[in-house]
């Protein structure tokens, strides 16, 4: 059995896809490390998250990885619900090709608090 992390299914505060997939995907057939830094700022009812990571995978081989991926997110309560956009900003620092990990996503969101 080779090595592998697995971080859930997402649906994390961000919604995006350093909750899970990015890691996941570097650590299937080499070593990786991630770090990761967030910063929010509350200001009346709206929120603005920042959050940036890297992740770095390393083999004995050509097989090696280096991404990075920025989050920015808005978020607006009223009431009970709350309003978000959020933006990702993944790129392949080790290829200076394009890759499949070279991509913005955009979501938009509606959150009820119970």
């Amino acid at each position: 059995i080779g090595k592998s992390s697995f971080a859930g299914y997402g649906m994390g505060p961000m919604y995006v896809d350093m909750d899970n997939n990015t890691l996941d995907t570097i650590t299937q057939d080499r070593d990786a490390k991630a770090y990761a830094l967030t910063m929010d700022y509350l200001w009346d009812q709206t929120k603005l998250i920042y959050a940036f990571a890297t992740f770095k995978g390393d083999t004995n081989g050509a097989n090696k990885a280096h991404l990075t991926e920025q989050n920015f997110q808005v978020e607006h309560e009223r009431e009970r619900f709350v309003f978000l956009t959020v933006v990702t900003i993944v790129s392949d620092k080790h290829n200076s090709a394009k890759t499949n990990y070279d991509f913005v996503n955009t979501r938009f969101g509606l959150r009820y608090k119970f």
